[in-house]
């Protein structure tokens, strides 16, 4: 499940509305769609508030989203050293 999915699992799971988070969270109800329908992601502050606001560890909300990041990055970072080292032989 990634980031978008978990946050709209555990707001409808708590019955309460895009609204009332956003109200307690204190950013906008358009802002809580964007970050559930995947379009955005909550910075480390919001990450922060939105555990807590949950009570849960910050793990276990990001639980998915750092393992596929750390691929991801790695996956680029091979892709710009062989670049660099391509255009260094040029």
């Amino acid at each position: 499940m990634h980031l978008d999915e978990e946050l709209k699992r555990l707001r409808k799971e708590r019955g309460i509305t895009q609204e009332y988070l956003a109200n307690k969270l204190y950013v906008s109800v358009q802002t809580i769609n964007r970050w559930e329908n995947g379009k955005c992601l909550p910075d480390a502050i919001n990450l922060l508030h939105i555990a807590q606001f949950y009570k849960i560890s910050l793990d276990e909300l990001m639980k998915n989203e750092v393992p596929k990041a750390m691929i991801e990055n790695k996956k680029e970072n091979r892709f710009k050293k062989y670049l660099i080292s391509y255009i260094d032989r040029n």
